[in-house]
C-alpha cells in the first residue's frame, strides 16, 4: 500500500540548510553562515504496518513496474547518455518535494561537475529549492568520502526529527564503498511518517552490478530503443525491478498487472527490431505459427508502450507538454483495459505522452 506523505511547514532548523553546498567535514562552500552538523543515531527501524512501504513517484512506468521502496535503498542506473537520466532523477525529486520532503545531494565534486554549479544545474527541475548539497573531491581519500557519507546522514536525520521526508541522493562511486550499504541501512529509517529513502545513481549496466549494489530494493535502467523512439520516460520496462512487487507493499491486482505488462512489453521487445529495421508490420511475421494472438499482443504492447509515456515538470520547453504526475490506481487501471483489449480500435498515438487514460478518448 502506498504511503502518502503530509505536507508541512519546514522548520527553521531545516530551512536554514536548504539550498547550502556543504563539505564532509562540516564546512560551508558557498560563502554563507557556518551551519552545526548533528551527532548521528542508529535507525529505529520500524513502519506504522510493520511492512515494507511504496514510495509513490507519480511516474506511471516506475510505479508500475519497479515501485521505489519507502526507507529503502534504490538505484538509478545507465550507461547510455541521452536517454533522461538526469530528468527522471528530476521528476522523482519533484513528486518527492511536492509531498513535504526534501533532498539531501551527496556528491563528488570535479572538473565536469562543480559544486557552485550543482543548484542552477537542478534549478532546471526546479528542485533546487528544497536540496542540500553536500560534497568532497572525488580525488579525495576513502576516509574523506566516508565521512561525507556519515555527515549526510547525519543532516538527513536532523530533517527526519523535524518530521521532513528526506531523498538521500547518491553518487554510486560511494555507496558502492566496502560495507556502505549495510552502513546505510543502518542508520536510515523505515518509519512511514518521515523516512529516509536512498536513491543511488551510476553508470553501470543492470545484470552486472559491482556486488556491493547488486541487493538494492529497486532499480531502474534505461532502454535505448524507447528513448530513439521518444518514449519518454525511456526506463526499460522489462529490466527494471522491485523486490516490493514479490511482497505485501503491493496489492494483488499491481502485481498481476505488473507481471502481464510485462510478459507482452518482453514479447513486443524480442520482435521490435526486424520489425522496426525492415519495416515490417504483423502480416510480415507469417512464420510464428504456434501463437495465435500474437497479432493482437503486439498491438496491445505498442499501446503499453505510448501509454507508459508522460510529461515532466521541467521538460516542459523541449515537450510542449505541462508535466503531470499521475496515481498508481489510474496507471493499474489503464493498463488492465489495454490488456483486456477495451481500446484495441483507439490509435495507438492517442496514448502517447497522457497522464490517465481518460485523456486517450478525448
Amino acid at each position: 500500500q502506498s504511503v502518502n506523505l503530509a505536507v508541512d511547514n519546514l522548520p527553521t532548523s531545516v530551512t536554514s540548510l536548504l539550498g547550502r553546498i556543504i563539505e564532509g567535514s562540516g564546512k560551508v562552500l558557498d560563502g554563507g553562515p557556518p551551519v552545526t552538523i548533528p551527532a548521528l543515531h542508529d535507525a529505529q527501524h520500524q513502519t506504522a504496518s510493520g511492512l515494507p512501504a511504496m514510495l509513490p513517484t507519480g511516474i506511471k512506468i516506475v510505479d508500475l513496474l519497479a515501485p521505489l521502496r519507502l526507507g529503502g535503498i534504490n538505484g538509478i542506473f545507465t550507461p547510455l547518455s541521452g536517454v533522461g537520466l538526469m530528468a527522471v532523477i528530476g521528476q522523482i525529486m519533484h513528486s518527492f518535494h511536492q509531498h513535504g520532503g526534501c533532498t539531501v545531494y551527496l556528491f563528488l565534486e570535479s572538473e565536469q561537475q562543480r559544486a557552485a554549479d550543482q543548484p542552477l544545474r537542478w534549478r532546471e527541475w526546479g528542485v533546487d529549492d528544497r536540496m542540500i548539497f553536500m560534497t568532497h573531491a572525488s580525488q579525495d581519500t576513502e576516509q574523506a568520502h566516508r565521512q561525507l557519507v556519515k555527515t549526510g546522514l547525519a543532516v538527513a536525520q536532523q530533517l527526519q526529527r523535524s518530521d521532513v521526508p528526506v531523498l538521500l541522493l547518491m553518487d554510486s562511486r560511494l555507496a558502492q564503498m566496502a560495507g556502505m550499504v549495510d552502513y546505510l541501512r543502518a542508520h536510515t529509517a523505515h518509519k512511514s511518517a518521515a523516512a529516509i529513502t536512498t536513491l543511488v545513481y551510476g553508470n553501470h549496466t543492470v545484470g552486472v552490478l559491482p556486488p556491493a549494489l547488486d541487493a538494492l530494493d529497486a532499480l531502474l535502467t534505461f532502454d535505448y530503443t524507447r528513448a530513439l523512439h521518444r518514449l519518454y520516460p525511456a526506463i526499460d520496462p522489462v529490466r527494471s525491478t522491485s523486490t516490493l512487487l514479490a511482497s505485501q507493499a503491493t496489492t494483488p491486482s499491481h502485481q498481476i498487472t505488473a507481471k502481464n505488462v510485462r510478459r507482452l512489453l518482453q514479447r513486443y521487445a524480442d520482435l521490435r527490431p526486424p520489425m522496426d529495421q525492415y519495416k515490417l508490420d504483423i502480416d510480415a511475421l507469417w512464420y510464428i505459427e504456434d501463437d495465435p494472438h500474437l497479432a493482437q499482443d503486439i498491438g496491445r504492447a505498442r499501446r503499453l508502450d505510448r501509454f507508459l509515456t508522460q510529461s515532466f515538470y521541467g521538460a516542459e520547453p523541449w515537450v510542449g507538454l505541462v508535466g503531470q504526475l499521475v496515481e498508481l490506481e489510474d496507471t493499474i487501471a489503464g493498463c488492465q483495459q489495454i490488456l483486456a483489449g477495451a481500446y484495441d480500435a483507439t490509435p495507438e498515438d492517442a496514448f502517447y505522452f497522457i497522464g490517465t487514460l481518460a485523456e486517450a478518448k478525448s
